[in-house]
């Protein structure tokens, strides 16, 4: 485990591991409850999704008005390549919501496998 490795080489202490642990469970404690009422404490709708399918990367995209938009894409790489180019941001959407018909929506509803899901990623972050 990379954590392990971290401490053996004393870039990270078992005490700081500790913290970020904690800070884990408390991001998991609040995404479990912004996924169980389908909202941010705003009151800003949030659609969470869980897909069965494992890619190697991580995306996202935002869109927080008509002028300001976003794509984000990790593709085997340490950093994310983030564009506000709007071709590259529908590009982003349109593959979203493809993946979209292959995942489970945890938001709001699907309580089971949002209850599992966290369960998981709990189990993960206890082993570091």
């Amino acid at each position: 485990m990379i954590s392990v490795f971290f401490e053996e080489i004393s870039l990270i202490s078992r005490p700081e591991i500790e913290e970020i642990k904690e800070d884990f469970f408390r991001l998991l404690d609040e995404m479990e409850e912004i996924a169980r009422k389908g909202c941010f404490a705003t009151g800003k709708k949030v659609q969470m999704y869980v897909s069965q399918v494992d890619l190697p990367n991580s995306m996202s995209y935002i869109s927080l008005n008509e002028m300001t938009r976003l794509c984000m894409l990790k593709w085997f790489t340490i950093i994310d390549t983030v564009s506000a180019d709007e071709k590259s941001f529908q590009r982003m959407k349109s593959w979203t919501k493809t993946l979209q018909r292959a995942s489970v929506l945890i938001s709001e509803t699907g309580e089971e496998h949002r209850i599992h899901f966290f369960k998981a990623q709990r189990e993960i972050v206890s082993q570091l």
